[in-house]
Protein backbone atom coordinates (compact mmCIF):
# COMPACT_ATOMS: atom_id res chain seq x y z
CA UNK A 1 0.00 0.00 0.00
CA UNK A 2 1.75 3.24 -1.39
CA UNK A 3 1.57 6.22 0.53
CA UNK A 4 -1.79 7.51 -0.68
CA UNK A 5 -3.87 4.79 -0.06
CA UNK A 6 -3.16 4.95 3.27
CA UNK A 7 -3.92 8.63 4.10
CA UNK A 8 -6.63 7.68 1.96
CA UNK A 9 -8.19 5.20 3.92
CA UNK A 10 -7.22 6.40 7.39
CA UNK A 11 -10.49 6.89 9.52
CA UNK A 12 -8.88 9.63 11.59
CA UNK A 13 -8.24 12.09 8.42
CA UNK A 14 -11.62 10.54 6.90
CA UNK A 15 -13.53 11.99 10.39
CA UNK A 16 -11.41 15.01 9.82
CA UNK A 17 -12.32 15.57 6.47
CA UNK A 18 -16.30 14.73 7.00
CA UNK A 19 -16.22 17.05 9.96
CA UNK A 20 -14.66 20.05 8.05
CA UNK A 21 -16.97 19.93 5.26
CA UNK A 22 -20.35 19.37 7.36
CA UNK A 23 -18.57 22.66 9.73
CA UNK A 24 -18.05 24.69 6.46
CA UNK A 25 -21.76 23.86 4.75
CA UNK A 26 -23.31 24.46 8.25
CA UNK A 27 -21.72 28.03 8.07
CA UNK A 28 -22.44 28.66 4.70
CA UNK A 29 -25.93 27.91 5.33
CA UNK A 30 -26.29 30.31 8.58
CA UNK A 31 -24.81 33.18 6.88
CA UNK A 32 -27.28 32.41 3.54
CA UNK A 33 -29.80 32.29 6.14
CA UNK A 34 -29.10 36.11 8.04
CA UNK A 35 -28.54 37.72 4.54
CA UNK A 36 -31.95 36.34 4.10
CA UNK A 37 -33.40 37.26 7.20
CA UNK A 38 -31.59 40.64 7.30
CA UNK A 39 -33.49 41.07 3.87
CA UNK A 40 -36.14 40.80 5.48
CA UNK A 41 -36.64 43.28 7.92
CA UNK A 42 -34.67 46.52 6.25
CA UNK A 43 -35.76 49.46 7.10
CA UNK A 44 -37.27 51.07 3.98
CA UNK A 45 -35.14 53.55 2.14
CA UNK A 46 -35.66 57.14 3.51
CA UNK A 47 -38.21 58.84 0.56
CA UNK A 48 -36.21 60.82 -2.09
CA UNK A 49 -36.61 64.34 -1.76
CA UNK A 50 -38.67 65.88 -4.41
CA UNK A 51 -37.55 67.23 -7.47
CA UNK A 52 -39.04 70.70 -8.65
CA UNK A 53 -39.21 71.58 -12.48
CA UNK A 54 -39.51 75.37 -13.97
CA UNK A 55 -41.94 75.02 -16.20
CA UNK A 56 -41.45 78.52 -17.61
CA UNK A 57 -38.29 77.76 -19.43
CA UNK A 58 -39.49 74.78 -21.60
CA UNK A 59 -40.93 75.63 -24.58
CA UNK A 60 -44.05 73.98 -26.79
CA UNK A 61 -42.31 71.15 -28.91
CA UNK A 62 -39.83 70.09 -26.72
CA UNK A 63 -38.92 68.26 -23.58
CA UNK A 64 -36.43 68.85 -20.66
CA UNK A 65 -34.56 65.47 -19.20
CA UNK A 66 -34.56 65.92 -15.02
CA UNK A 67 -33.54 63.35 -12.40
CA UNK A 68 -35.28 62.31 -9.77
CA UNK A 69 -34.69 58.54 -7.22
CA UNK A 70 -31.57 58.28 -9.06
CA UNK A 71 -33.75 57.79 -12.76
CA UNK A 72 -34.16 60.25 -15.74
CA UNK A 73 -37.86 61.67 -16.10
CA UNK A 74 -39.09 63.42 -19.13
CA UNK A 75 -41.14 66.32 -19.11
CA UNK A 76 -42.71 67.11 -22.24
CA UNK A 77 -44.44 70.03 -23.36
CA UNK A 78 -47.17 69.10 -26.51
CA UNK A 79 -48.35 71.71 -28.79
CA UNK A 80 -51.89 71.47 -29.74
CA UNK A 81 -51.40 69.85 -32.65
CA UNK A 82 -49.96 67.07 -30.50
CA UNK A 83 -52.79 67.13 -28.44
CA UNK A 84 -55.07 66.89 -31.31
CA UNK A 85 -53.38 64.07 -32.62
CA UNK A 86 -53.45 62.01 -29.40
CA UNK A 87 -57.15 62.57 -29.02
CA UNK A 88 -57.12 61.41 -32.77
CA UNK A 89 -55.41 58.36 -33.18
CA UNK A 90 -57.07 55.24 -33.55
CA UNK A 91 -57.46 52.78 -30.41
CA UNK A 92 -55.93 49.83 -32.83
CA UNK A 93 -52.70 51.52 -33.58
CA UNK A 94 -52.27 51.34 -29.86
CA UNK A 95 -51.26 48.31 -28.17
CA UNK A 96 -52.52 49.68 -24.61
CA UNK A 97 -54.84 52.56 -25.82
CA UNK A 98 -56.58 52.67 -22.35
CA UNK A 99 -53.40 51.83 -20.28
CA UNK A 100 -55.46 48.91 -18.42
CA UNK A 101 -52.10 47.39 -17.84
CA UNK A 102 -50.30 50.59 -16.49
CA UNK A 103 -52.01 50.81 -13.01
CA UNK A 104 -52.47 54.27 -12.83
CA UNK A 105 -54.29 56.25 -10.78
CA UNK A 106 -57.36 57.87 -12.20
CA UNK A 107 -56.62 60.90 -12.60
CA UNK A 108 -54.36 60.22 -15.19
CA UNK A 109 -56.30 57.44 -17.51
CA UNK A 110 -57.38 59.49 -19.78
CA UNK A 111 -55.87 59.16 -23.65
CA UNK A 112 -53.38 62.27 -22.48
CA UNK A 113 -52.19 60.16 -19.79
CA UNK A 114 -51.65 63.49 -17.74
CA UNK A 115 -52.81 65.72 -15.37
CA UNK A 116 -53.03 68.75 -17.57
CA UNK A 117 -52.98 68.25 -20.82
CA UNK A 118 -49.65 70.34 -22.11
CA UNK A 119 -47.66 68.49 -19.74
CA UNK A 120 -46.55 64.71 -20.27
CA UNK A 121 -43.98 63.35 -17.66
CA UNK A 122 -42.73 59.92 -17.50
CA UNK A 123 -40.06 58.14 -16.73
CA UNK A 124 -37.11 58.68 -19.79
CA UNK A 125 -36.28 55.07 -20.32
CA UNK A 126 -38.02 52.81 -23.00
CA UNK A 127 -39.99 49.69 -21.98
CA UNK A 128 -38.27 46.67 -23.63
CA UNK A 129 -34.49 48.31 -23.58
CA UNK A 130 -34.10 50.57 -20.86
CA UNK A 131 -32.83 52.54 -23.00
CA UNK A 132 -32.74 56.74 -23.24
CA UNK A 133 -36.11 58.30 -25.32
CA UNK A 134 -36.05 60.63 -27.54
CA UNK A 135 -38.31 63.11 -29.09
CA UNK A 136 -39.14 61.99 -32.84
CA UNK A 137 -39.76 64.91 -35.34
CA UNK A 138 -40.93 62.70 -37.89
CA UNK A 139 -44.19 63.81 -37.85
CA UNK A 140 -46.10 67.34 -37.20
CA UNK A 141 -47.13 65.35 -34.00
CA UNK A 142 -43.79 63.98 -32.90
CA UNK A 143 -43.93 61.34 -30.71
CA UNK A 144 -41.18 59.60 -28.50
CA UNK A 145 -38.44 56.93 -29.75
CA UNK A 146 -36.39 54.27 -28.02
CA UNK A 147 -33.00 55.39 -28.74
CA UNK A 148 -31.83 51.30 -28.81
CA UNK A 149 -34.58 49.11 -30.59
CA UNK A 150 -36.52 52.39 -32.26
CA UNK A 151 -39.26 51.52 -30.50
CA UNK A 152 -42.33 54.15 -30.98
CA UNK A 153 -44.74 55.83 -28.73
CA UNK A 154 -46.66 58.76 -28.51
CA UNK A 155 -46.87 62.16 -26.84
CA UNK A 156 -48.94 60.21 -24.14
CA UNK A 157 -46.02 57.60 -23.86
CA UNK A 158 -48.32 54.56 -24.95
CA UNK A 159 -46.57 52.26 -26.95
CA UNK A 160 -47.56 51.68 -31.09
CA UNK A 161 -48.87 48.26 -31.86
CA UNK A 162 -46.60 45.75 -33.77
CA UNK A 163 -43.12 46.57 -32.15
CA UNK A 164 -41.30 44.53 -29.67
CA UNK A 165 -42.69 46.76 -26.60
CA UNK A 166 -45.76 45.57 -25.22
CA UNK A 167 -46.04 48.36 -22.64
CA UNK A 168 -46.85 51.79 -22.08
CA UNK A 169 -43.82 54.11 -20.32
CA UNK A 170 -44.31 54.22 -16.81
CA UNK A 171 -45.17 57.60 -15.04
CA UNK A 172 -43.56 58.85 -11.81
CA UNK A 173 -45.70 60.42 -8.88
CA UNK A 174 -45.96 63.97 -9.57
CA UNK A 175 -48.64 67.19 -8.84
CA UNK A 176 -48.13 70.73 -10.42
CA UNK A 177 -47.73 73.42 -7.78
CA UNK A 178 -49.20 76.39 -9.17
CA UNK A 179 -49.06 77.12 -12.53
CA UNK A 180 -45.47 76.63 -13.52
CA UNK A 181 -44.14 74.16 -11.34
CA UNK A 182 -43.98 70.59 -11.53
CA UNK A 183 -43.18 68.55 -8.50
CA UNK A 184 -42.30 65.25 -9.07
CA UNK A 185 -42.20 62.79 -6.04
CA UNK A 186 -44.72 63.70 -3.93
Amino acid sequence: MNEWERSYTNPRRRLYLRLTVKLLFALLLAAGLYVMSASLFVAHHAAMPATRVDLTGIAPGTLRVVEWDHRRILVLHRTRTMIATLRAVPRARLYDADSARDGLPAALRNPLRSRRPAWFVAYDYGTTYGCALTLDPATAAGGLRDRCGGTRYDTAGRVYAGQDAQRNLSIPPYRFEGPDTLVIGE
